[in-house]
C-alpha cells in the first residue's frame, strides 16, 4: 500500500497505525480503560441539569417571555452537553480502534470533525443568543423559519464537507466492511 498506483492512477497514502498492547482486565472490554469517573459525572450532570431546568421553570420563568425560556433551557443543555463532551471524547480518543485510529490520520479527517463540532455548536450559540434576546421582537412562523434556515446552514455546511472527504477516501475503508 506504500506509494503503489491503483488502477485509476491515483497514488494510495500509507497509513501507519502503532502497535498497541491490548490486557484483558476483568469486567472490560479488551484493550479498552473503564470511563471511571465519567458515569457518575454523567449522572450528576444530568440529574443537576434537570434540577436546574425545574427550579427555573418553578421560579423564574413567569418573569421572562416564552421565548427567552425556551433559550434559557437551551442554554444549560448546551452547558451540560459540553460538560459531558469534554469528559467522553477525551476517553474516547484514548480508546480509538484501529479502524478509528486509520480514519484519524487520513488528510483532513480531525479538521472535518472539528468543523462539525463546531458548526453545531455555533448554531445552538446562536438559538441561544436568538432567543434571549431577538426572538421576542418577531411572531411564531418567522422565528419557526430562523430555526429552519440555521439548521439548513448547519447541513449545508457538513453535507458539502463530508460528502467531498467521503468521495475522495472511501475506497481505502473498504477492507474494513
Amino acid at each position: 500500500m506504500s506509494g503503489e498506483e491503483d488502477l485509476t492512477g491515483e497514488k494510495e497514502e500509507e497509513i501507519i497505525v502503532k502497535k498497541k498492547t491490548v490486557y484483558k482486565i476483568e469486567g472490560d472490554v479488551m484493550g479498552r480503560r473503564s470511563p471511571g469517573w465519567r458515569i457518575p459525572l454523567s449522572a450528576v450532570t444530568g440529574i443537576g441539569g434537570l434540577i436546574f431546568i425545574i427550579i427555573w421553570l418553578f421560579f423564574y420563568a413567569r418573569d421572562y417571555h416564552p421565548y427567552q425560556n425556551l433559550g434559557v433551557i437551551l442554554l444549560s443543555i448546551l452547558i451540560m452537553s459540553l460538560i459531558l463532551g469534554v469528559a467522553w471524547v477525551a476517553w474516547a480518543l484514548r480508546n480509538m480502534t484501529i479502524l478509528e485510529e486509520v480514519m484519524m490520520q487520513v488528510g483532513g479527517f480531525k479538521a472535518r470533525i472539528v468543523l462539525s463540532i463546531g458548526a453545531v455548536l455555533g448554531m445552538l450559540i446562536f438559538l441561544v443568543l436568538w432567543l434571549l434576546f431577538y426572538a421576542v421582537g418577531f411572531d411564531i412562523y418567522q422565528n419557526i423559519a430562523i430555526v429552519i434556515v440555521s439548521a439548513l446552514v448547519v447541513v449545508g455546511i457538513l453535507g458539502a464537507v463530508w460528502s467531498s472527504w467521503g468521495l475522495k477516501h472511501s475506497r481505502k475503508f473498504d477492507q474494513w466492511l
